[in-house]
């Protein structure tokens, strides 16, 4: 009788130690936040250049966990400057993304995760003395790196920074291209770095 008593003590140590955890196989994570930081846009045209300009942004985004480890999920962000030297009064961008998340990390009231992203970016250029935005669409990369502490099984809270970059994209004003004096089409590419902090949903 004794053997099996310590049988079941030893099986149940190991399925509360098991379920102590901040994120399990299934669940799916929701996160809500806002960050500041940097941006950068780089063009042949000088006018439309920015560098490290300061930026505020909005992050909503959802994992989907597909084992304790790995998440795939949706990312969105919508990156802004409250000013732009030249022409150009400020500009933003919106971003979609597919995106993976890997925890190295698990403990059982926080988790360390780091995520990779992919999928088209929107920039608008919203001009000094003007109400038409110049628009292109970038393909784009996003690198991130979250510690999430859960405070009860469905709240809890990040701490987070991310890298994001979008390939060079021609700019055009209601669907017709924008030239320089030589009658080439204006190109853009962005980047940014930020930090931010949010709320998480566990579900």
């Amino acid at each position: 009788m004794r053997p099996n008593l310590l049988l079941i003590a030893a099986f149940s140590l190991a399925a509360s130690a098991l379920s102590a955890q901040a994120v399990h196989q299934k669940n799916l994570l929701i996160t809500m936040g806002v960050g500041t930081g940097l941006v950068s846009l780089k063009s042949p045209t000088e006018v439309l250049q920015l560098d490290h300009g300061q930026c505020g942004a909005v992050r909503i985004a959802f994992g989907y966990a597909i084992s304790d480890r790995w998440s795939l999920g949706m990312h969105y962000d919508r990156i802004g400057t409250t000013d732009h030297p030249g022409p150009v009064q400020r500009f933003r961008l919106t971003t979609y993304m597919l995106e993976g998340s890997f925890r190295p990390i698990i403990r059982k009231r926080g988790t360390v995760e780091l995520s990779a992203g992919i999928g088209p970016s929107l920039l608008a250029l919203t001009p000094t003395n003007g109400r038409l935005p110049a628009r292109s669409q970038h393909g784009m990369m996003a690198f991130g790196v979250r510690y999430v502490f859960v405070i009860s099984g469905t709240i809890g809270a990040y701490l987070g920074g991310d890298i994001a970059a979008g390939n060079e994209a021609g700019l055009a004003i209601e669907g017709a291209p924008v030239t320089d004096e030589q009658g080439n089409t204006v190109r853009t590419s962005w980047n940014s770095q930020r930090l931010g902090a949010g709320l998480v949903v566990r579900f």
